[in-house]
């Protein structure tokens, strides 16, 4: 029997010669498999487990004449186990794909710096439609050491978004 992975590959590597196909968008999650090994053997560093994809950094951090709570998505992110660095990746199948813009953004997060992307990413928070969702992208940044989530967030939210939720939000530390 053949294996499947063998033939899930070989059908992304044949497609994505083809003209409107997307091999980023449909074969992130085999990357992603590979993805923190991967990193950890190029920096040497030690990596936590928790891989995060679509990372949103909030638009006005990159171009601050244009105030919004939009995004920009990063592919992924990575955290090193004694938290000295955050690590965001860009997965690129084709050098066509590759963006100036994106390069400048990317660069302009080094100079930023986590804690206030963290700053910024809570104010997103508190005004989406859809803070279940950034729920667990915060737990999932709590669970990787850099926020404090206060106790009553997750039934402020869940099954339906409460009135206090706001307030809790707001009560959110970024450590």
């Amino acid at each position: 029997m053949t294996n499947y992975f063998d033939r899930v590959f070989h059908l992304l590597d044949k497609w994505r010669h083809l003209p409107n196909y997307q091999l980023e968008r449909r074969a992130d999650v085999y990357f992603a498999i590979f993805l923190r090994d991967f990193l950890q053997f190029r920096t040497g560093s030690d990596l936590q487990e928790i891989l995060i994809p679509e990372f949103p950094i909030k638009r006005d951090l990159i171009w601050p004449d244009h105030p919004t709570h939009k995004s920009v998505k990063v592919d992924y992110v990575l955290f090193s186990d004694n938290r000295a660095n955050v690590y965001f990746v860009e997965l690129k199948t084709d050098r066509l794909s590759r963006r100036k813009e994106q390069d400048r953004y990317l660069d302009r997060c080094t100079v930023i710096g986590f804690e206030r992307i963290l700053r910024e990413l809570l104010s997103i928070t508190g005004r989406t439609k859809y803070r279940q969702k950034y729920y667990h992208l915060l737990h999932a940044i709590a669970d990787a050491g850099y926020l404090k989530i206060p106790d009553g967030l997750e039934a402020a939210l869940f099954p339906d978004v409460k009135r206090n939720a706001g307030g809790l939000i707001d009560q959110i530390d970024i450590l």
